[in-house]
């Protein structure tokens, strides 16, 4: 205001009769980013890519309108994702400090993917003798009937495979007259 006042003094005392205004330049929000490709999808990860934005300063991802990451590049990782779940990823872009819009749900910025299944919390493995000291068995995780083998020793029981939040089994034995015990297994082909 000081620096419209000086201007509107000055050219009062040359006789100027307009006034003089000094407008700030006003930037248009730009276009989200488009052609957003969703791969590497795991159970709680998904790797997200897009086209460039021209002067893009910064970008953001949104998974079910929360926020899931921010990059100065065209691909970022968003993980904290619950397996199983579908989610609708948006994108934004930020250009001469303006936030674009989220692309649209249905606009190539944006895709809906369903993250992997989830591993089950246990997986029971029946056994049926086959030889001196070994068991032949079933299983139906990842997929029903999957044969395996495993060396216990003698007895009869159930085998409970434990997910791991590394994605590795842990494998425990219940045979009658003995305590849980580790066991390995092995699928076959």
């Amino acid at each position: 205001m000081k620096l419209k006042r000086m201007l509107a003094a000055l050219a009062a005392s040359v006789g100027l009769a307009a006034a003089l205004s000094v407008a700030a330049p006003a930037f248009a929000a730009p276009n989200p980013p488009t052609n957003l490709v969703i791969d590497q999808i795991a159970q709680t990860t998904v790797r997200a890519q897009w086209q460039a934005v021209a002067g893009a300063e910064q970008y953001q991802l949104t998974a079910n309108g929360a926020y899931a990451g921010s990059a100065t590049a065209t691909v970022e990782t968003i993980d904290g994702l619950t397996c199983g779940t579908e989610y609708l990823i948006q994108t934004k872009v930020k250009v001469g400090g303006v936030w674009s819009a989220l692309s649209a749900p249905t606009a190539s910025g944006s895709k809906t993917i369903t993250t992997a299944s989830c591993p089950p919390a246990t997986v029971p493995v029946l056994l049926a003798p086959f030889g001196a000291g070994q068991y032949q068995c079933s299983v139906d995780y990842p997929a029903p009937n999957t044969d395996c083998e495993l060396d216990i020793g003698t007895g009869s029981g159930n085998v409970h495979l434990t997910a791991g939040t590394d994605g590795k089994y842990t494998c425990t034995i219940s045979l009658p007259g003995y305590s849980d015990r580790p066991c390995f297994l092995t699928t076959q082909g």
